[in-house]
């Protein structure tokens, strides 16, 4: 083979090897989703439901933590029993704005959720 065959031989594994590694990141990127509803804010007092998808943690207890307050910092653990398919629900009372000005949510493997708590 000369080398302007080999050139363009080397550049075709790369790409392809490129592609294929973007694509197993999309897929894993996919694989780890926590959702809170209501999503834009919460209101004190009622129930915030935690959803949460991790194909890889499938038949396991995972634990959300949720914090926040002012001046102290509170902290609340709401357990979510994931099923066969690596999804679950859980729910956490929201608290009152007296102690907690907003809510962060963090989960294993996703990004932290915070959001604002009101009274109406």
């Amino acid at each position: 083979m000369n080398q302007t065959k080999k050139s363009w031989l080397s550049i075709l594994v790369f790409v392809m090897l490129l592609g294929a590694g973007i694509m197993l990141q999309s897929n894993s990127a996919q694989a780890q989703t926590m959702k809170t509803t209501p999503s834009g804010k919460l209101k004190e007092g009622s129930n915030a439901t935690i959803s949460y998808e991790n194909k890889s943690l499938a038949g396991q207890t995972i634990t959300v933590e949720v914090s926040g307050g002012y001046p102290v910092i509170f902290t609340e653990n709401v357990q979510i029993t994931l099923d066969a398919d690596g999804k679950g629900t859980g729910t956490w009372k929201v608290a009152p704005m007296a102690t907690w000005m907003a809510a962060s949510f963090n989960a294993p493997a996703v990004a932290e959720i915070t959001l604002p708590i009101t009274n109406h």
